[in-house]
């Protein structure tokens, strides 16, 4: 299958190389790590990159991997400068607001070290591992629309989301929860779309979703302990969402695997 424009990077990208870097890197072309997929009925939805051109990100679609309005997505990372391996992850795709989601964080397994030609080879070899990833994401997506959930479910679950992003507990600091404030719920659970009215917990994670990573702002009140000092103070912490960053699949997999334990 030929690409179009849509589907190939800029041809300079390789010529952006340091050339410090081993002699034993080498940049992957776009055409190798697409091929595969390609070949079996995928077709790239999305093309992006950053201003340097050093890496690029494709988002894969298949027709085979459709669900009612949304789509399972493969997302395909790669790096020209030698910072990254090529990287590979899968999640759904919401069609009515291309959101992104990623279901699950078990995809950091597909890495593959630059090594030319050689990523051909291995992503065949990987291709049906991959494969049975994006099924059981399918299972996922039905158990999980398939699930009604309470409101004070809800409310946990945000509280739980919370906690994975703000507490952490170092060698020298704590951080805990130590208030969320009720708008930061509503806010939350706000929603902005007919289609997403409903209590099932596919559709409640799709709307805490795109608030928090698209539209909104975690606002909470931290407790960070000095375990030095013995001391402690009270911090009013706001972290803003990453929508368009490649740091916003963490925050997805924490979202929708909070909802997976929650229906467990």
């Amino acid at each position: 299958m030929e690409l179009n424009n849509k589907q190939l990077h800029v041809e300079n990208t390789i010529g952006l190389v340091d050339n410090k870097l081993s002699k034993e890197y080498a940049p992957v072309d776009t055409r190798l790590f697409l091929k595969p997929f390609l070949d079996r009925g995928w077709y790239v939805e999305r093309v992006r990159s950053n201003k340097k051109g050093t890496r690029t990100w494709h988002t894969l679609e298949n027709q085979s991997f459709k669900i009612g309005n949304d789509m399972i997505r493969i997302e395909i990372i790669n790096s020209y400068n030698g910072k990254e391996a090529l990287k590979i992850a899968a999640g759904i795709g919401r069609l009515v607001c291309s959101n992104g989601m990623v279901i699950g964080s078990d995809f950091e397994q597909f890495r593959y070290v630059h090594r030319g030609n050689a990523i051909y080879e291995k992503l065949e070899n990987t291709y049906e591992q991959l494969v049975a990833h994006l099924n059981k994401l399918k299972d996922r997506v039905i158990k999980l629309q398939n699930t009604e959930i309470p409101e004070e479910l809800s409310r946990e679950i945000i509280s739980n989301i919370y906690k994975r992003v703000f507490e952490t507990n170092g060698k020298d600091f704590k951080t805990t929860i130590a208030e969320i404030p009720e708008y930061s719920y509503t806010s939350a659970l706000e929603i902005r779309r007919i289609g997403d009215v409903g209590k099932d917990a596919y559709t409640i994670m799709n709307v805490i979703q795109e608030n928090l990573v698209r539209y909104g702002a975690f606002n909470c009140t931290v407790s960070k302990y000095d375990k030095k000092n013995k001391s402690e103070v009270r911090i009013e912490k706001t972290k803003r969402g990453s929508e368009g960053n490649i740091a916003s699949h963490r925050l997805n997999s924490i979202i929708t695997g909070q909802f997976l334990e929650a229906i467990a």
